[in-house]
């Protein structure tokens, strides 16, 4: 799957994608493009994207995620941004906007295996991270999914290890922190979803035990989940190979409020920061626009994207949704970074 993460505060979007041939000749790479916004009377006229040719920075192993650090985590500095990617290891990366450059800081991966944290430290024996997610809530955190059933909590500012546990009985395919919308009590809250198709929500400071809160039918693998900017009681999650989007409110274990169907299987979904509007993408090159409110009386969307350029599907979907512009930011199939207007 191909990775997009647009930065509404820098006008920037990282994006890396990996090459499915056996016999690739290429490696997996991170890019960064930048995104210029062109206004005619406070009204956003055009854009353009350039890709910062020097900023390529070349993977081994293919890039799950990828994200800026939120601003709470360090000085803001309009030259210089930090960022975190996921593969088979969990690496703090510099983006200097003034060389273009990305330059390696941290592998945190290696402090989990007791290894020296050097530039040229070899990490391609270790077990593929899924995904990853910030607590901006201390503003140190940040905690990663894996394949070998773990999650793992780092502290960024001491760059040590807080904790580490076994999260699932199979491959964890995402986590998310619960206190995204700033509230101290679920700082310590986070949740995850793995190939067994269970949905489960962990406290930091009781790890004996976790709760399941939902579990497919089918027990088919839930591949990613999305948790409400200001209600963390809401979440999106969905299956593999699925064309349902499961609606649930924590507040009523394991019975979604809604199972949403789409047109074709779902390839990714993202809450606005409105907290009542989201969007999904397909592999039908459809981005669907839904509003919570909506789905008691009606089942379609309130509007849609399709990318009629594309004969085959996109297989990834983010919004900048802090903007005035209403845009949308994807990849389609050929890893092209695209920009769409929407409106709620």
């Amino acid at each position: 799957m191909d990775v997009i993460y647009g930065s509404r505060d820098y006008n920037i979007v990282a994006k890396c994608n990996y090459n499915t041939n056996i016999n690739k000749k290429e490696k997996d790479a991170l890019y960064i493009e930048k995104v210029t916004k062109n206004y005619s009377d406070n009204v956003l006229d055009s854009l353009e994207i350039e890709e910062q040719k020097d900023t390529t920075k070349e993977s081994d192993m293919p890039i799950t995620n990828i994200g800026f650090l939120p601003n709470s985590f360090y000085r803001s500095d309009p030259l210089n941004r930090l960022l975190i990617s996921s593969s088979n290891s969990l690496n703090l990366l510099h983006y200097s906007e003034e060389s273009n450059e990305v330059t390696d800081i941290l592998n945190l991966t290696l402090l989990k295996y007791n290894k020296n944290n050097t530039a040229t430290s070899n990490s391609n024996s270790f077990p593929p991270i899924t995904s990853f997610d910030f607590n901006i809530t201390n503003n140190t955190d940040v905690i990663q999914s894996c394949i070998d059933t773990t999650c793992t909590v780092y502290d960024l500012t001491k760059q040590k290890i807080k904790t580490q546990l076994i999260a699932h009985d199979d491959l964890v395919l995402d986590v998310k922190y619960l206190n995204n919308n700033n509230t101290k009590k679920n700082a310590e809250l986070f949740m995850t979803c793995g190939n067994d198709g269970s949905l489960r929500l962990f406290d930091l400071r009781t790890l004996d035990h976790s709760s399941i809160l939902y579990e497919d039918s089918e027990k088919r693998p839930l591949l990613s989940l999305e948790v409400n900017p200001l209600d963390s009681n809401k979440i999106l999650c969905f299956a593999l190979n699925s064309k349902q989007l499961a609606y649930i409110d924590l507040r009523f274990e394991k019975n979604p409020l809604k199972k949403i169907s789409i047109n074709s299987n779902i390839t990714s979904c993202l809450w606005l920061n409105n907290g009542l509007d989201f969007l999904t993408g397909d592999n039908n090159n459809v981005i669907a626009h839904w509003n919570i409110n909506d789905l008691k009386t009606v089942e379609k969307p309130n509007n849609f994207f399709i990318d009629e350029d594309e004969s085959q599907t996109n297989e990834n979907v983010i919004s900048n949704p802090k903007t005035n512009d209403n845009l949308i930011n994807y990849l389609d199939y050929n890893n092209n970074l695209k920009i769409t207007s929407f409106s709620l």
